[in-house]
């Protein structure tokens, strides 16, 4: 028996994607109101799994850490399409190298807009810089040609080369949350065809791992996060396997489930009667906490 199956309901867990999968992705109403977009992620006249699509997704894929990621790729997408600024994308422009220059237009919005690329100056403009450069000379200026004679489209080969052998090269891509992230995008939205993407680790953060728990847990126990962090993803990755499903399309989902919902639990914005699951939540009847911390995760159901 698995380790995870102590105290996760497989079968719960199994209706309960299910449900949030159909939401979150068919739905305009999504999970409390957010829902997938893909039109956020593919410009107007921008081809699908271009270069010039893959080498916007990468950089923008890089600054989406804390802040508000709609935000962010719509303003990636106001830029791409102004003829002033969409050089910011081309690594093989001479201005990359130009760093206040390269500031000032991550830093500056499109005129008529509101919306800008960067929002802590230095630090994501060094990453952009950075990125840019190793799009040009690690990846020898083709992102798919790379991942393709290089990594032989294997999302595993991937994730290695640019989360350990190349990290320093790609400053915050790297991190494990982000390059699960970026690797999801460009299997989905770029049209790349990765192979092993369920064999990449699903990010569990706080969020990840409340949904998880308010929704599946079950018997008596306590964890920290970073005990359960490899059970959780082992869990999700037999359900994706078992649905046909993608297991890192899971992670916005479970996500924004928390984020926007189960955070809120014990607070005066409690969401629990727009939850779609909450008839699968252990939480509400106070048999579950989970928060950062060695022993954060309290199931007690």
């Amino acid at each position: 028996m698995m380790k995870y199956m102590q105290y996760l309901d497989k079968q719960k867990g199994m209706k309960i994607i299910q449900i949030l999968y159909n939401a979150f992705y068919h739905t305009e109403s999504g999970l409390f109101g957010i829902h997938n977009d893909e039109t956020i992620l593919t410009p107007k006249n921008m081809k699908v799994g271009s270069e010039d699509h893959l080498r916007w997704i990468t950089l923008l894929s890089a600054l989406d850490y804390s802040r508000d990621a709609d935000r962010l790729w719509k303003a990636g997408s106001e830029a791409c399409q102004d003829k002033d600024k969409k050089w910011i994308f081309d690594p093989f422009d001479n201005r990359i190298e130009n760093y206040e220059l390269l500031k000032k237009e991550l830093m500056t919005p499109v005129e008529g807009s509101s919306l800008k690329i960067a929002q802590r100056n230095d630090n994501d403009t060094k990453a952009w810089q950075t990125i840019s450069r190793s799009i040009k000379k690690i990846l020898r200026g083709s992102i798919k040609e790379y991942i393709k004679k290089e990594c032989s489209n294997d999302a595993i080969i991937l994730y290695f080369n640019i989360g350990m052998k190349f990290k320093d090269y790609f400053p915050y891509l790297s991190g494990p949350k982000i390059l699960a992230m970026w690797i999801r995008l460009i299997n989905k939205y770029a049209r790349i065809s990765l192979k092993n993407t369920n064999s990449i680790p699903l990010p569990v953060d706080v969020h990840v791992a409340r949904s998880t728990i308010y929704l599946c847990g079950r018997g008596k126990h306590t964890f920290s996060i970073e005990e359960i962090r490899k059970d959780i993803n082992l869990f999700w990755e037999e359900i994706a396997q078992d649905l046909k499903l993608e297991k890192l399309d899971f992670d916005e989902l479970l996500f924004f489930q928390s984020k926007e919902g189960c955070k809120y639990l014990n607070s005066s914005k409690n969401k629990c009667e727009e939850c779609l699951v909450k008839k699968y939540c252990i939480a509400r009847e106070k048999k579950a906490k989970v928060s950062p911390g060695a022993k954060g995760v309290i199931i007690n159901e």
